[in-house]
């Protein structure tokens, strides 16, 4: 009788442990998803303020530049809000099974290495300088 309780109870507990996990990770996830909004917000600040001052001496050139980057931030933004909602979707699919994906499925060959591709653009982009 108490042992079947007690086994119960334990698995009581794991389950309630696996939901825990998976709510620390989407906390974490909007965590790291704040830090980048304000990230982007003072980059996107700083750069407007900077294209401030070029319009007001006129300087073609650094107008130029900094449309540049802006859409380059803009962009970099908007892919790093992407990979963290198809991640917190990911975890939120986890948790609605209640098993972990990474245990069931083998990781794919290749995945992570995607900032190879952007230090490609970036060694394009220096080219054209």
């Amino acid at each position: 009788g108490k042992e079947k309780a007690e086994a119960a109870k334990q698995a009581g507990e794991k389950e309630k442990a696996a939901g825990k996990g998976h709510q620390q990770q989407l906390k974490a996830l909007e965590e790291q998803l704040v830090h980048e909004e304000v990230k982007h917000i003072r980059r996107a600040a700083r750069l407007g303020r900077i294209r401030e001052l070029a319009a007001s001496q006129n300087d073609a050139k650094m107008l130029e530049r900094v449309d540049k980057l802006l859409n380059k931030e803009r962009g970099r933004y908007d892919r790093k809000r992407q990979r963290m909602e198809e991640r917190r979707e990911r975890v939120l699919g986890l948790s609605e099974k209640g098993i972990s994906e990474e245990t069931e499925q083998p990781r794919e060959k290749g995945k992570g290495k995607g900032k190879e591709k952007d230090k490609g653009e970036e060694t394009e982009q220096e080219a054209e300088r």
